[in-house]
């Protein structure tokens, strides 16, 4: 009788996710993000910080679940770009592309608080956070070509207009997220705090590079439905010679991804 049942997997969940006793709206928490964006897909440096960064701004919504737990939605309006020019690998040099891309993303997460959320005292205002979440993203990647911009996926650079089998890539794509938050509690209803954000995208073409073949130039100039001469210089800037079957984003072959980093404020809107 006096020996005491050891503690279940379940009750040390239940232990770690109280319940909050706190009305709905009271829950919602509303703010607003800022920093850099920075492309790190096919067209990038392998040195993170030798590419583009762009402004990055954010609407953000967070509610509190249980003690520990949270949900949030944001939506974000940056810009990302980036030059083959930048990079320390030669071969990339030579290949020569470069982009930018307008991006519009809406991104659910759900994120674990490391300090208990129905605590407010002076001694835990620091408050660290870490997550995963969802992007579902708009983007249109565009070049310069004579001075004037193009869209650059309405000219098949990779020859998708050219080829029955294949079609345009599509201008929207899903991704994943991992977050990591470090919050300041003001007071109860006010906080600050610096984010940081590594996001993956489902496509390969955020820079218009994909694993497309270097289209015959000749047969893109005549079968271009817009800027002939413009699509055959996007497919291929520095005209370099190609192989037989050789891949448009060679040498690297990154998959799209890009980073986000800055600063937040915050605010409780109900008691």
């Amino acid at each position: 009788d006096s020996l005491k049942a050891p503690a279940r997997a379940m009750d040390s969940i239940k232990n770690t996710f109280q319940k909050i006793e706190a009305p709905l709206k009271s829950r919602f928490e509303l703010g607003v993000q800022t920093g850099g964006a920075i492309f790190t897909g096919t067209i990038s440096n392998q040195n993170i910080f030798k590419n583009d960064m762009n402004m990055f701004n954010a609407l953000h919504v967070n509610y509190t679940i249980y003690s520990n737990l949270s949900a949030g939605l944001t939506i974000a309006s940056f810009k990302l770009s980036n030059s083959d020019y930048a990079s320390d690998n030669n071969e990339q040099i030579a290949r020569g592309m470069k982009f930018s891309t307008t991006m519009m993303t809406i991104s659910p997460s759900i994120q674990f608080d490391f300090v208990d959320n129905r605590l407010y005292t002076k001694a835990r205002r620091f408050r660290p956070s870490i997550g995963v979440g969802f992007d579902a993203a708009s983007f249109s990647p565009t070049g310069i070509y004579k001075g004037k911009t193009y869209n650059l996926q309405t000219l098949g650079t990779g020859g998708q207009l050219i080829d029955s089998a294949k079609k345009p890539y599509s201008l929207m794509a899903l991704g994943y997220f991992v977050t990591i938050k470090l919050k300041y509690q003001i007071n109860r209803f006010n906080s600050v705090g610096a984010h940081f954000s590594f996001h993956k995208s489902m496509s390969d073409y955020l820079d218009d590079v994909g694993s497309d073949v270097y289209p015959n130039p000749l047969t893109l100039l005549e079968k271009s439905k817009t800027d002939g001469a413009a699509a055959v210089y996007f497919s291929n800037p520095t005209s370099r010679p190609t192989s037989i079957g050789q891949l448009r984003n060679s040498p690297n072959k990154a998959s799209d991804s890009f980073i986000q980093l800055g600063i937040f404020y915050s605010r409780r809107l109900f008691k």
